[in-house]
């Protein structure tokens, strides 16, 4: 039986100004979305697990965003990102 790691999923870099990288996700479909501190969704997308993945914040304004990403086995994960100005 091949035992795993149960790395917890970061985001780096975080304070991000453009572009951040998504990482240890587990092998799975993770539907993603972001929102933005007054609760407001700014973007959603689907994403692929088992290799890092970049996520664009180059179009969105200064400020403290909330990531929720949740798995296609029911399980949510919700990750605090600052975004600086550039």
């Amino acid at each position: 039986m091949q035992q795993r790691s149960a790395e917890k999923i970061t985001v780096f870099p975080n304070p991000v100004k453009s572009k951040a990288t998504i990482q240890h996700l587990p092998n799975t479909v993770f539907n993603v979305a972001l929102f933005d501190l007054t609760g407001k969704q700014v973007d959603q997308k689907q994403i692929r697990g088992g290799e890092p993945a970049e996520w664009d914040f180059s179009t969105y304004k200064s400020g403290i965003y909330m990531m929720i990403l949740r798995s296609e086995t029911g399980n949510v994960q919700r990750l605090k990102i600052i975004k600086q100005r550039e």
